[in-house]
């Protein structure tokens, strides 16, 4: 984990990118969802010794599982990364409740030449 942090890092510099880091935070994410999880853990480990198994259906299955897990994992971190809905954003704003405007306003703003509406110039 520390040499893929690294990498990232050092390809975060030379991109000038923060790209690579949040890649590598992610993948952090998704291992640590998979630790913290029994079940995810347990079909991990699992998964994982079948990969090189001497039966080539065993092996598949094993990377489709794995696969899966991953996946699994994946959209969890992305669940509980994202913000919680908030009233602002999980329903419409009501309408705006204020009186509809007079019209044109009277009050004493400077014309395009900088003269006040009477004619003067300020």
């Amino acid at each position: 984990m520390q040499r893929t942090k690294d990498d990232a890092f050092a390809k975060a510099v030379e991109w000038q990118s923060l790209s690579p880091v949040r890649s590598w935070v992610l993948a952090w994410a998704r291992d640590i969802e998979i630790a913290r999880r029994p079940d995810l853990a347990a079909r991990h480990a699992r998964a994982r010794s079948n990969l090189e198994h001497e039966d080539a259906a065993t092996a598949r299955e094993a990377l489709r599982e794995l696969s899966g897990l991953l996946n699994e994992a994946s959209e969890a971190v992305r669940v509980r990364a994202a913000p919680p809905p908030t009233a602002a954003t999980s329903a419409p704003a009501p309408p705006s409740r204020r009186p509809p405007s007079p019209g044109p306003s009277r009050s004493r703003g400077t014309g395009a030449a900088g003269r006040d509406p009477r004619g003067s110039r300020r």
